[in-house]
């Protein structure tokens, strides 16, 4: 005879409920059975490296459209003479200016793409990358602060604290330090009567 069976229990055994983990991608269902997580729609947000990527794409794309006409402008300069030429070689400048503007877009995407992978990559960084793709994704304030307690940078007569606070609102990175330092007072030397 069981235990169940000598003290008049149902014979189905008595199952608790599981503990939940509920996570910020969850949510609670509340129903007569008890409750249950279920997903919770994340807020559709675009992806940062896939728009680099596109960014990247499309401005190599450019790059390669100028660059192979480069060459037959040249040629075409260099037989054209008098009014002709002048137009060309303006027109030349402007390429060169384009060229040179897609030139350090790509150097900054790359290196917005390296920042992202880079965990040492700061707050500040990190918002400028957002300003710069001109996102509209909602981020936290940080804020860094510094005692400078190492050894090495710290005086005995001086207690500095340097406050580092990173936001990124309307499209724009703003990063504002406050730095505190206070010396602490050092004992005055005793005072000597005056002699006359």
């Amino acid at each position: 005879m069981g235990l169940l069976e000598l003290l008049k229990l149902p014979p189905a055994p008595i199952q608790p409920q599981k503990i939940m983990s509920i996570t910020d991608s969850q949510g609670v269902e509340v129903g007569n059975n008890g409750a249950r997580p279920i997903a919770v729609k994340a807020a559709e947000t675009p992806d940062l490296r896939a728009w680099l990527d596109a960014k990247a794409k499309l401005l190599r794309d450019a790059y390669a459209k100028l660059a192979q006409h480069q060459p037959r402008l040249e040629a075409a300069i260099a037989s054209a003479s008098g009014d002709t030429k002048k137009t060309m070689e303006l027109q030349k400048a402007d390429v060169d200016k384009h060229i040179a503007s897609i030139e350090r877009q790509l150097v900054t995407l790359d290196a917005d793409r390296k920042a992202l992978d880079d965990p040492r990559t700061d707050a500040k960084a990190m918002n400028d990358i957002l300003a710069r793709s001109k996102s509209t994704d909602k981020v936290g304030t940080a804020v860094e602060v510094d005692r400078h307690d190492d050894p090495v940078e710290k005086k005995r007569t001086e207690n500095r604290t340097t406050t580092t606070t990173t936001t990124l609102e309307d499209g724009k990175s703003t990063t504002r330090v406050k730095d505190r330092g206070r010396k602490r007072r050092s004992p005055s030397p005793p005072s000597e009567p005056a002699v006359q």
